[in-house]
């Protein structure tokens, strides 16, 4: 069921939405507003390989006004950054993300979960947390 990107829909919701179409997995975003000065969400997502995460940022770029210059690490396709101005889209591979463990330093910042955001149903194996 592909999302229907509206601009009914609140900006989170609608970048979630657009990841989940793209099957993105352990989907994960956090209101970062009280920590960090530029954005006011990050939205961490695994892809399974280089090619699912340059197809998720390019659905982002295809949906969203996002200038190239604001895509990092899309060559490579390990970790990608989408800078959407207010919200962070990291798009990881597992062992990258792993690794990296943003999910653990941004701990203390609210998780948005997909019921606070109107979201219903979303595949278990798809989400960090309902």
């Amino acid at each position: 069921m592909a999302a229907k990107v509206t601009k009914k829909l609140n900006p989170i919701k609608a970048v979630t939405l657009k990841i989940l179409d793209r099957k993105g997995i352990e989907v994960k975003a956090l209101n970062v507003a009280k920590h960090c000065s530029y954005a006011d969400y990050f939205i961490f997502v695994t892809a399974t390989s280089s090619t699912h995460a340059q197809s998720i940022a390019n659905a982002l770029a295809g949906s969203f006004p996002i200038p190239s210059n604001k895509i990092e690490g899309y060559q490579k396709g390990e970790w990608i950054i989408v800078d959407m101005g207010d919200i962070l889209v990291h798009v990881f591979q597992k062992t990258f993300r792993q690794f990296y463990n943003l999910d653990k330093l941004w701990s203390h910042a609210a998780e948005v979960t997909f019921t606070k955001m109107g979201i219903s149903t979303i595949p278990e194996a798809r989400a960090s947390s309902l």
